[in-house]
């Protein structure tokens, strides 16, 4: 189950940074207001951090008790966030289905993973 926290570190960790540094891929935008790139910015640094957390606990827990509560709840906010996502996509605020498509993508991964390894 410790793969799903590493998986999840990974692509949170590149998404951040790739994002951090080409803002309008989140929105497809070219034109980004300046409200629109200080909220891509912040939403990077959050997924960025919340790599690091998730390589962290990847690395430095055995608990499996621990492992299986923080795997849950990267489930819940991939599906959360996919959905939360999807409704922006269809009043057009986000311009692109990649954006919730990733997040529900991921939720499904994970799931996966999850009920694979569940004891």
């Amino acid at each position: 189950m410790k793969q799903a926290i590493l998986i999840h570190g990974v692509i949170e960790l590149v998404a951040g940074i790739t994002v951090f540094f080409l803002p309008h891929l989140l929105l497809m935008n070219s034109e980004l207001s300046i409200e629109s790139l200080a909220i891509c910015k912040l939403y990077s640094i959050a997924a960025i951090f919340y790599g690091i957390i998730s390589l962290l606990i990847y690395n430095n827990t055995d608990d499996e008790r621990f492992v299986k509560q923080a795997v849950l709840s990267i489930m819940g906010f991939h599906m959360v966030l996919g959905f939360y996502l999807s409704g922006l996509f269809k009043t057009n605020i986000v311009m692109h289905p990649g954006v919730y498509l990733f997040h529900l993508g991921l939720f499904v991964i994970i799931t996966f993973i999850y009920l694979k390894n569940v004891k």
